[in-house]
């Protein structure tokens, strides 16, 4: 054998794959430098033909080496333990304890000769007995398994999680449900702040529920980089445990005095562009005013309710929480999140020199803690809206695929991830050369050693006041592209995840929550994915655009029924901008038509689907009458963009979602992939307030044909 194909069973043992097909059916092989860099970035020694027989040695035996495993997820309440014995130990007498998360104690024993045999393995000049120990029925949680043989005691992380996500009663009973979804930052009111904010959240969410909608879904609402508030993609956070303050409602603040005061002090928000910057300033400065205040609170009075109520969040946020904000308060302090450029002691969030920064700036560290505070709070109180005006579902958060490496969340848990390798796609259509996404993946090898919990933690903090959760490109779960630092984003190839685990913590924390969850599975789609999603019941992520066949768009009744159906997303032009072609003539204006051949057939393609879509509504009797010429201006008539979302609507699937950038007519989309600050990414502002909404005889004509297709 070799050295390049021990390299790629090395690869393979990982969980690394040799090459990758792109979704045009071309095949890549990605080169050792690839496999080396990958396998380095899972703690896999590969540089050397000692290291890889080494770490081959070390694979090759690894499930042998340790008599239990150190994680066990179970589905369902039966579950079984594979134990590795050694000969001397089948004539010993085996005993087992298991404590439940509520302190909950059961135990038993056995002779370990009596287990049920699955027979012998070798591990260096030794034979193994691989036997089977059945669990007693346990409810489910997170329970630790201790088993003892003789000498020897070994733990087990025990996961017992249900068999599938959480599903809403109305979706368990086949009703049809629909919503909206807004991009947080760019929403408005006429008690503007310069950028959307979770009051702005409530009014959309009473308005919404007037409309019968049951959803309300919002861009990310992750922390971004306060100091550096130019940096403003929601999909590349700091942090996705907490929350970016700058979507604060700073007027409910219960510590903000002289409200009319403040609220006058703000510059009048007209531009259609969120200014971060000038936000970020305005923001911060009335923030530390209120902080202030609630700091005279502590001092003047401790017993105060509030008082006891910060203490009890930082208590139930823990850990995390305090990183989070001694991470903010360096950065703000280094002028710079290029943490691994900090003074080395300040590179270690356990080391003594971060304990002293803390203690030193306590303060500071605690009003980053009090802004998390206020977050929480707000979203509850949003949250509270949606449950009083008898929404089925709710707020619909969005969970991004991974965080920045510069953030916050690598910062505090840099073993957690794999850093010198960023996540990506492989070519296709959208990005013809592959894309890299500047943000850094979980280490799957490390996720197993700490029994999931980071991703437990991450549920847990995105569900803690949602009624749904859609999960950023949900093929993560099973594998990930991962691109090496600084290469060109098609020499990566894929690394897989232990989607069976993964879906058991997802399960277990959903039916918890009471959850329901949606799955972005959008691009490259692994064989078989849908179908264990189908089972796990998330719902697809189904976009009209897409959804079509040999005949053209796929007729209503064959979208599936475990699926969350819109008609365009963030990432795709709106509604009326893909009818007029603004996307093409952005793409044109940022240069990224290669050729004027392209250019054309993008323009071709473009008059054929706007045909394919009339003939669609044609065939179900949703063509407006007045709209009987094919070839149609390029300003999409109101009563065309109703029966488009009509059409939509009518599908099979549990879920609709409405933009409300649709139902205000919003002609540019708000984010153009493959560009950076070429574009306005992610600072577009709605044309109207939110209240406006009530008025709109567009928005009206609209959310009323889905609630009679939903109905």
């Amino acid at each position: 054998m070799s050295g390049d194909d021990r390299l790629r069973e090395l690869a393979h043992l990982a969980g690394i794959d040799s090459g990758y097909w792109d979704i045009g059916g071309t095949y890549h092989e990605a080169s050792p430098d690839t496999l080396t860099a990958l396998l380095e970035a899972l703690g896999i020694a590969a540089q050397s033909e000692t290291d890889i027989k080494a770490s081959l040695h070390l694979l090759a035996h690894r499930d042998l080496s340790r008599p239990v495993p150190k994680t066990l997820v179970v589905r369902g309440q039966d579950g079984a333990l594979a134990l590795n014995l050694r000969q001397n130990q089948l004539e010993k007498q085996l005993s087992w304890t298991i404590t439940q998360e509520d302190g909950t104690v059961s135990a038993g024993e056995t002779w370990a000769g009596t287990l049920h045999d699955e027979g012998d393995r070798a591990l260096e000049g030794q034979t193994m007995s691989c036997r089977r120990l059945v669990l007693p029925a346990l409810p489910l949680g997170y329970h630790k398994l201790a088993v003892e043989i003789g000498n020897d005691r070994l733990e087990t992380q025990l996961i017992m999680s249900p068999t599938h996500c959480y599903l809403p009663p109305a979706i368990a009973n086949d009703e049809r449900l629909w919503g909206i979804s807004a991009q947080i930052y760019g929403l408005r009111s006429r008690r503007d702040q310069g950028i959307g904010d979770l009051g702005d959240v409530s009014l959309l969410a009473r308005w919404a529920a007037s409309q019968r909608a049951d959803i309300v879904g919002l861009s990310p609402l992750h922390a971004l980089f306060l100091s550096e508030p130019e940096r403003v993609s929601p999909y590349s956070p700091s942090s996705r445990l907490f929350f970016n303050p700058l979507h604060l409602d700073v007027t409910v603040i219960e510590d903000l005095e002289q409200l009319a005061k403040e609220q006058s002090a703000q510059p009048p928000w007209s531009s259609n562009l969120v200014d971060y910057r000038a936000v970020a300033k305005t923001k911060l400065e009335v923030l530390e005013r209120v902080y202030a205040h609630f700091c005279s609170l502590q001092v003047n009075d401790p017993d105060h309710p509030r008082v006891h109520a910060f203490r009890a969040f930082r208590q139930s946020r823990g850990t995390s929480l305090t990183r989070y904000a001694t991470f903010e308060a360096i950065a703000e302090r280094a002028k710079s999140y290029d943490w691994e450029n900090w003074p080395a002691g300040l590179r270690d969030p356990l080391s003594q020199a971060v304990r002293d920064f803390a203690h030193a700036h306590e303060s500071r560290v605690r009003f980053f803690e009090y802004m998390q505070w206020q977050a929480d709070i707000q979203l509850a109180r949003a949250a509270e809206r949606t449950r009083a005006d008898q929404m089925r579902i709710g707020l619909y958060m969005d969970l991004a695929i991974s965080s920045h490496p510069s953030g916050s969340d690598v910062w505090s848990a840099q073993d957690t991830f794999a850093r010198n390798v960023r996540i990506g796609a492989p070519p296709d259509p959208l990005g013809p050369e592959g894309q890299e996404w500047g943000v850094v993946p979980f280490n799957p090898r490390r996720l197993f050693d700490l029994s999931y919990m980071p991703f437990a933690e991450l549920l847990r903090a995105n569900m803690r006041h949602a009624g749904a959760l859609r999960i950023d490109h949900v093929m993560g779960l099973q594998r990930l592209f991962w691109v090496p630092t600084g290469a060109r984003a098609s020499a990566g190839t894929y690394a897989r995840y232990p989607i069976d685990d993964l879906l058991g913590v997802l399960a277990l924390e959903s039916h918890r929550k009471r959850c329901l969850v949606i799955g972005e599975d959008l691009g490259t789609v692994p064989e078989g994915f849908r179908g264990q999603m189908e089972k796990e019941r998330i719902l697809s992520y189904r976009v009209l655009f897409f959804e079509r066949n040999e005949l053209g768009f796929k007729r209503p009744h064959d979208y599936p029924r475990h699926a969350a159906a819109c008609v365009t997303t963030h990432d795709l032009p709106t509604l009326r901008g893909f009818w007029s072609g603004d996307d093409l003539k952005i793409r044109d204006q940022l240069g990224l038509c290669r050729s004027d051949a392209e250019r054309a057939e993008a323009n071709r393609e473009r008059a054929e689907t706007k045909r394919l879509i009339l003939e669609a509504l044609s065939r179900e009797e949703l063509l407006p009458p007045q709209i009987a010429d094919l070839a149609l201006d390029d300003d999409l008539p109101e009563a065309l963009a109703a029966a488009i979302h009509a059409f939509a609507a009518r599908s099979s699937s549990a879920l609709f979602i409405a933009q409300i950038e649709d139902l205000m007519r919003q002609e540019h989309q708000v984010n153009v992939p493959g560009t950076s600050t070429q574009y306005p990414n992610w600072q577009r502002r709605l044309p109207n307030p939110v209240e406006d909404l009530a008025s709109s005889a567009a928005a009206q004509a609209i959310t009323s044909a889905i609630h009679r297709e939903r109905a």
